[in-house]
């Protein structure tokens, strides 16, 4: 009798485990539904201010881009005109030279 008495209360205290869990399993649910929509926009929010990073960073990017082909532009015109004074140079010195050569003939 007292072997029955005791399973019979174990199987009550497993009755009221179980519904117990469930009960918190249903919070649960109702707590992670509720966070949904929270969780969502937070994300929405974050992929935004990373696209309007993005976007910052690609601009930056192209203007240091531009100001360095600037500068590469500026660096060849004046090296262009110092290859067109450094050519007229080695054009006269090629001329005396012919010139030094007929005279030693």
């Amino acid at each position: 009798m007292a072997m029955s008495e005791q399973l019979k209360e174990r199987q009550e205290q497993e009755k009221r485990l179980q519904k117990v869990a469930k009960t918190m399993n249903h919070m649960e649910r109702a707590k992670r539904e509720e966070a949904a929509p929270l969780i969502e926009a937070a994300f929405q929010r974050r992929l935004l201010e990373e696209k309007v990073l993005h976007e910052r960073e690609q601009q930056l990017e192209v203007e240091l881009s531009r100001q360095h082909h600037d500068g590469d532009l500026k660096e060849k015109n004046s090296l262009a005109r110092m290859l067109e004074n450094y050519s007229g140079l080695e054009a006269g010195k090629g001329y005396q030279v012919q010139e030094n050569i007929l005279c030693e003939v």
